[in-house]
């Protein structure tokens, strides 16, 4: 007797198929700038030396120049998630250092060389002498943009949108304008210090013909998502953990705002990680 079962949909399926007919979320697949310096991919996916890292790592250079070396606007608030692989980070122990200007050892080396930063602290008074800090980034590391923007990442984007979601210093968009052939590159900035930071920036740099930079919340903004091709979001959720509520609406409105069919969702860390941690359902 034929089986049918196969050719049965639940119907949470079919209604996850309309929303994204092609739905990848490629964060578990993004390697760590750790295994991307250390060489542990297989050729294929290491990253190849291309003629736009020289203008990246210009970018990178004159960025480190504009922004302290913890990458933070002034008076930001900083916020440790409650999760696991946060345990025992405290406000005193960790250091909140961008993988994007500063991303390997040897760059913090140099910083604490340099006195912008020490590696450990005083356990007792603070004073950071002792034990050693944590280091934790706000952004993603160029080698895991570039990978994003390849062919194994996102794939070909001609002609295609892309928005990021908490734009900070604007990464992710540099590295999509020079890495891809997206027609264009939106990011939305809650922080009015990033958001002018990056408009100016763009102009400089003359970036405008394919970045725009909006300054607001996205939940005001989710018109912002429709017909994007690729939404990137970098530490967006984890922002909520303390507020799944939060979270909830959040990913609600993304989800009716991503309107096209095939729209692909890059979180870091994955999305599943960081709703699980939050106890709200996917």
């Amino acid at each position: 007797m034929a089986d049918h079962h196969h050719h049965h949909h639940h119907a949470g399926d079919e209604q996850l198929d309309q929303v994204f007919a092609k739905f990848r979320t490629l964060l578990d697949e993004v390697p760590t700038e750790k295994t991307l310096i250390e060489g542990e991919l297989s050729d294929r996916t290491k990253p190849k030396r291309l003629p736009a890292d020289d203008v990246m790592d210009d970018i990178v250079a004159e960025l480190r120049k504009l922004v302290p070396a913890i990458a933070e606007a002034p008076g930001e608030k900083i916020f440790i998630p409650k999760t696991e692989g946060f345990r025992g980070y405290t406000k005193k122990n960790t250091i909140h250092i961008d993988d994007f200007l500063y991303p390997t050892d040897e760059d913090i080396d140099m910083l604490c060389e340099e006195g912008e930063l020490s590696r450990s602290y005083c356990g007792d008074c603070g004073s950071r002498n002792v034990q050693d800090l944590n280091f934790v980034s706000h952004s993603a590391s160029l080698s895991q943009l570039k990978y994003i923007f390849s062919e194994d990442g996102v794939g070909n984007l001609k002609g295609k949108k892309v928005v990021d979601i908490g734009s900070r210093l604007g990464a992710v968009l540099y590295a999509g304008y020079y890495y891809s052939e997206a027609e264009k590159l939106i990011g939305v900035e809650k922080n009015e210090w990033f958001t002018n930071l990056q408009k100016n920036f763009v102009k400089k740099r003359k970036l405008d013909d394919r970045i725009e930079i909006i300054g607001g919340d996205i939940l005001q903004l989710s018109q912002v998502l429709t017909d994007a091709d690729v939404i990137v979001m970098n530490n967006v959720f984890e922002f909520f953990v303390n507020s799944p509520k939060l979270m909830s609406n959040l990913w609600a409105s993304i989800k009716a705002a991503a309107n096209k069919k095939g729209c692909i969702l890059v979180t870091i860390p994955s999305i599943e990680t960081s709703f699980a941690d939050a106890g709200v359902s996917f």
